[in-house]
């Protein structure tokens, strides 16, 4: 993982947003960027106080989704207030 770090803090170093939307479209599909929005969107509620039904019908997600995130959450590292912050 080391590698695919350096690579990627090199290609997305002073980036445009114009440039980091291109390149997010070049190496994930478009189903996989939505689900990363719902990532965040889903961490941040969380961290709201919200429950997870609540955002399931918030956002228009399964429950199931909302629980993968609020499990991922438990052993996040915190890199996703890296995004968010």
């Amino acid at each position: 993982m080391a590698n695919l770090t350096k690579k990627l803090q090199k290609a997305l170093a002073n980036k445009s947003e114009s440039e980091m939307k291109i390149i997010l479209q070049d190496l994930l599909t478009l189903s996989e960027i939505e689900d990363f929005e719902a990532r965040l969107k889903i961490f941040g509620l969380l961290n709201q106080g919200m429950t997870q039904r609540e955002i399931a019908q918030k956002l228009a997600v399964s429950i199931s989704k909302v629980t993968r995130g609020a499990n991922a959450l438990k052993i996040s590292k915190g890199g996703y207030k890296l995004l968010v912050d």
